[in-house]
Parts: C-alpha cells; structure tokens; sequence
C-alpha cells in the first residue's frame, strides 16, 4: 500500500483536498446530532420517571387502604413494590402517633458506561403524597425509583443509534476512499500519458475507464493530444516544406549566371551563389561586405556600414570591380531593399551585371565618333548629318561658319531651322530621295541659304540616305558647298 505525506496527499486532486473537510463535517453532525438525541433521551426518562413514580405511589397506596399493624404495612408495602413496574429505591409511610415504615431496595446493575450516565445526569425521582385512610387518620407517602434503569434504557437506544451511525460512516469512508482511488487511478494514467507525451510519443492516450468524471477527463486529454499530434505533425509538414523551399532557393541562386549577394538589415551577410565567388575568386564563409569593398574604387572607408553605402547609391550604377585575381571588370550593380512579411524592412538583395564589352563597345563608338567627327572637320564642304525625323545630329565646322551657328546652336533642331532655304522649302522634300534611294544618294541641287548671320548665298546641296543593317531608314546626310 502506498503512503504519502499530508501536503502530497491533498494536492493530489479536488477529492483529498475534500476529504479531511467531509470527515470533519461528519463529525461535526454526529456530534450535533448526540447532542440533541442525548437531550431527547433524556427528557424522555425523566418523562417516564414520572409517570412510572405515580403509577407506583398509586398501586403502593392501594395496598395500604387497609388498617393494620406497622408489620402488617410493610408486608403489603414489600408486596406492593413487587407489583409496581417500577424499580423502586426507597418506600416510607408515615401514619401518626406511629412508627414510620421504610422500605429500601438494592441498587441494580448498570450496563451503561460510567462516561454515559455522568452525561445524561438523571436525578433520583421522588414522590412525596398525602392519603386519607378509610378510618380518617392521613398518612404520608414518600416513594423514591432508581435512575439506573432509566439510563440503561437509554443507553440501549443509544447504542442502537451507535451501531447505525457507525454502519454509515463507515459506508461514507469507503465510498470516499473508493472514489479517492479512482481519483489516483486517474491521476496517475493522466501522468503517466503525459510524460510519455512530452518524451515526444504523440500517440500517448489515456484508457477510457472508471468513473463518468475519469472517462471525461479521458475524452478531454484524449481529444486534446489528438489536437496537439495534428498540429505537430501539420508543424513537421511545413517546416519540411519550407526546408524543401529553401533549399530550392539556395540551388537556384546558384544557377543564377549573375553575381547575386543579399546582406540583411544591418548590413550583414547572409548569403552569396556561385556566381559570385567565381567573379571575385572569394571562398563561401568570406564575408559580403569584404568582398564588396572592391566596388569602391573611390577609397571609400571599409567600417561604414555597407547597407548604408548601398542606400545612399542609386540602383544600376556602375563601376569597376577588381577581382583578387584576373582582369578588372566593368560592373553594373542593380540592389533593392526586400521586406519581412509585417512589412518591416528585412535587407538588400542586388546583383552584378558585366558591363565590360558594353562599355568597350560604347568606347569604340566615342572614338570612332570623334574620328568622324575630326574627319568632317577637315573636309572643306559642309556636312550635317540628321536622324529619321530630320533632327539634327552633328555638323562640322565648314558648315557652321557658312550658316552661322555653333554646333550647340544646332544639335537637337530640326534640320529645316538650321539650313533654311528661299524660297523656304524643306531640303528633304527638294531633294525627293526621302531616304528610299536604293544608292543612298539623292541628285544635286542649287538654292539660296538664309544665313543666320550675313547675307544670303547660293549654295549646291545633296541629301543621301543612311540606312542600318536591316535596310530602315537611319537617317540623312546633308553635304552643301557655297559657291
């Protein structure tokens, strides 16, 4: 059998805290409820005395009807006593001018406990009553009972009350204790579920058995882990999902052919592909912020924050990126800033664009631009060079003096505003080539110049088409010469 310890055993569940209170309510009751069937007991006796002490005194005074002798009375009184259900103490007649008469009978024995006759306290009941005898002398009777036979009557009545009283505590203490064990047969399967379900068996249930209130508790832990289990398991699903997600995203940053970082919030790094580290021959844990510091070709100070360099820097702008080892290169850098999911500002995620045969390509159109354009310089007719819609592009210097205008007078204006014409014609429409001669060259033809500054002078002119690879129009060439 197993014992506890008092503050153990209470804290056990609603029923210990209870018992002790139940016992001592009962108790209480049993004691009330002596009290008042004490009370009543006695009463009860005295009640009886009574009417028990007159029936004597009347049957002891009909023996005594009869004139006789002092031992003539007390045979009828000893004769009257025996016949009187009562159990007679003491008897004394009195006539006068004569002897009183006493009669004392023996105490019987008591079967009630000394404790119980100190509680119920029955007086001595007596009786003191005068009687005319038929020869006119009045004598006087005292009659005393014994209580002892009171209290044990009583104390029969009590004792029966005892054994039911007691029958009934008892009953109430095993059902308490019976359903005290159920209390801890429950408890203890619930603990025992529970601790196999933090050991992370999420199929622990408790067995449906017992009383109504074990077989709900049942039900509620039961339908709760099953909860719990759909919850873990739904928990386990999505985070393989998201392991499965992320290590998608990381395999395809790594296909991604453009050199791609992400820094978090404070500039940290967090992640950088394959692209990357080949571009700057950098090993995986070097950091972002190490290897970006080559972006700066400007000297800027390592310690600032790189987030912050990026956030002052507008997206796409370019720069030259110097690998460890191998070649510069010339890099475009496109970032932006990404978000948490509430909204908050998580990092930069940017890429590299290589730049360098774009930029070789545009260096080659600056310088053979600037030849052209030093080659027209030299050519002393004028030549103006106009886009499809007749802007002008460039003009050399032998055309600017003949017309008037500089250069930056020029570029950017409608070629009908720079060399006009008189009668004003437009020197497309004059020529009829439009740019759809298949030579590329239209015929000459003579007109007067309106100079912006002197007077007007007669010019040969010719317009030819340019055409791009694909045969549309580019644009015109306009080469004049005055004469």
């Amino acid at each position: 059998m197993r014992t506890y310890p008092l503050s153990k055993w209470l804290t056990q569940g609603t029923y210990p805290r209870l018992y002790v209170p139940i016992v001592l309510i009962m108790v209480a009751v049993t004691l009330v409820r002596y009290h008042a069937l004490v009370g009543a007991e006695r009463e009860q006796a005295q009640l009886r005395m009574r009417a028990e002490l007159q029936a004597a005194a009347y049957a002891v005074l009909q023996a005594l009807d009869e004139p006789a002798g002092n031992a003539a009375a007390e045979e009828r009184l000893r004769q009257a006593a025996q016949v009187a259900d009562a159990p007679i103490q003491s008897i004394r007649w009195e006539l006068p001018s004569r002897p009183a008469v006493d009669l004392r009978n023996a105490m019987p024995p008591t079967k009630a406990p000394p404790w119980f006759v100190q509680l119920l306290d029955l007086p001595t009941p007596r009786h003191t009553v005068a009687h005319r005898l038929a020869d006119g002398r009045t004598g006087q009777l005292a009659l005393a009972l014994w209580p002892q036979h009171y209290v044990d009557r009583a104390w029969s009545a009590m004792a029966t009350q005892l054994r039911i009283t007691a029958l009934n505590i008892f009953t109430i203490l095993l059902l308490l204790t019976l359903i005290l064990r159920a209390n801890d047969r429950m408890l203890d399967r619930m603990r025992h579920a529970a601790e196999r379900f933090k050991q992370g068996h999420l199929d622990a249930r408790i067995r449906r058995t017992g009383t109504l209130e074990a077989r709900e508790i049942a039900d509620t832990f039961n339908d709760m882990a099953g909860k719990v289990q759909s919850l873990v398991l739904s928990l386990q699903e999505t985070q393989r999902q998201q392991n499965e997600q992320l290590h998608f995203r990381r395999q395809l940053v790594n296909a991604l052919p453009l050199p791609l970082f992400v820094l978090g919030a404070d500039g940290a790094h967090l992640e950088t592909n394959k692209a990357w580290r080949e571009l700057l021959n950098a090993s995986r844990p070097s950091t972002v912020a190490g290897t970006l510091d080559q972006l700066w070709a400007d000297g800027v100070d390592s310690s600032i924050v790189l987030a912050q360099r990026l956030s002052d820097r507008p997206s796409g702008w370019q720069t030259t990126v110097r690998p460890l080892q191998g070649v510069p290169h010339e890099m475009a850098c496109y970032h932006a800033t990404f978000t948490a999911p509430d909204g908050v500002p998580a990092g930069t995620i940017g890429v590299l664009v290589d730049m360098t045969e774009h930029t070789q390509a545009l260096q080659a159109e600056r310088a053979g631009r600037a030849c052209a354009e030093a080659a027209l310089d030299t050519v002393a007719d004028g030549v103006i060079t106009m886009d499809a819609q007749g802007l002008v592009r460039t003009i050399n210097g032998a055309a600017q003096r003949v017309i008037g205008l500089a250069q930056g007078q020029t570029v950017g204006r409608h070629v009908d505003e720079v060399f006009r014409l008189e009668p004003p014609h437009s020197v497309l429409a004059a020529s009829g080539t439009q740019g759809h001669a298949a030579h590329g060259a239209g015929a000459a033809a003579t007109a007067i110049l309106a100079c912006h500054s002197g007077a007007p002078r007669t010019v040969d002119y010719s317009v030819a088409a340019v055409h791009a690879p694909d045969g549309t129009a580019a644009g015109h060439v306009l080469v004049f010469r005055p004469r």
